[in-house]
């Protein structure tokens, strides 16, 4: 017998074989095919920062999720067709080596990806045996682990006062409902990408206070971290918004005084405090530079200003980051 000297002769020839014996009631078991499934990511990164995954090569009706720090987080589909996950690592996330976990669809419907803690947690501190820290990942699939090294936090610490006026309002009854509600408005899940390319900022001024310092009020307080950046600026400053989303909360409330909410879509939001006016509506849609509101000092704080916060699926991040790059 003569066998096929090329490669599509030989699976050809193979084919025919395989037809054959399966008609004789013998059955072969070939391994099957899986397409590679290239992911990007960056291995160091520091707290409060952004950490965004590519994964490559996943068919388009994919659901892919992962895990990590005990949470479950979507893939989104990009407009290049890629899947991409945008991932708060906490301000306050200790120095050290984590993992984080490639899930399949099922496993992330059962676990819910909102940010939630419903994942047990992997056993954090070590690197995976074996496994580049680079996160090169071709045709690795569902289960596998990756690792990411959070180095530590370099943020500063500041002593603020406040008046005693201003002090009262932090036993406001109502500072537990407000707090709640808008947490909900920043863990909002959409699967459309409102924003376009960079962010801007939304008001022009001098930067008092960066994202991560640690604040004491009075010298009595507890420490706290200041999540998102502080902007001088005279009251009625117009407020702008940095990028294109829907408007999901107004308000007026004890701590944070007037305040806006905008959804980004794919679980990015940002929050703007301390406003004197309010320009837009819930529901409203708005573009890059549209007005939102004015700077004031309503709410817990001593002098007109403008606090603005960027949150992942609920965790407060660096806004500068995205100030000087593309996500």
């Amino acid at each position: 017998m003569r066998f096929p000297k090329t490669r599509r002769s030989l699976e050809i020839f193979t084919s025919f074989v395989a037809a054959a014996l399966l008609i004789a009631g013998i059955r072969l078991n070939f391994p099957k095919r899986h397409s590679a499934i290239a992911i990007t990511y960056p291995d160091i990164i520091e707290p409060g920062q952004t950490l965004r995954i590519l994964a490559r090569g996943l068919s388009p009706g994919a659901e892919p999720g992962l895990s990590f720090l005990g949470a479950a987080h979507p893939f989104y589909r990009t407009g290049g067709g890629d899947y991409r996950a945008l991932i708060g690592v906490p301000v306050d996330c200790k120095s050290g080596d984590y993992e984080w976990t490639l899930l399949d669809a099922a496993v992330r419907r059962a676990t819910g990806a909102s940010g939630s803690p419903q994942l047990p947690t992997p056993p954090w501190g070590s690197r995976v045996p074996g496994l580049s820290p680079w996160g090169s990942a071709g045709g690795r699939g569902p289960g596998s682990r990756f690792a990411v090294y959070v180095r530590p936090s370099r943020y500063p610490s500041a002593e603020l006062s406040m008046p005693k006026g201003k002090m009262a309002l932090t036993q406001d009854p109502r500072i537990q409902e407000a707090a709640a509600l808008i947490r909900s408005k920043l863990t909002l899940e959409t699967a459309d990408q409102l924003w376009k390319g960079k962010f801007g900022a939304p008001l022009r001024g001098r930067l008092t206070e960066i994202y991560g310092t640690r604040r004491r009020v009075n010298r009595n307080a507890a420490w706290r971290i200041h999540r998102g950046q502080d902007i001088a600026a005279k009251a009625g400053s117009p407020v702008q918004a940095p990028n294109a989303g829907e408007i999901v909360l107004t308000g007026a409330f004890p701590l944070q005084g007037k305040l806006v909410i905008l959804n980004h879509g794919q679980g990015v939001s940002s929050l703007y405090m301390h406003l004197e006016s309010i320009a837009v509506r819930e529901g409203q849609r708005v573009e890059a530079g549209e007005l939102i509101g004015a700077a004031g000092t309503t709410g817990f704080s001593s002098a007109p200003h403008l606090h603005w916060g960027l949150y992942l699926h609920g965790e407060a991040v660096d806004p500068q980051t995205w100030l000087e790059f593309e996500f």
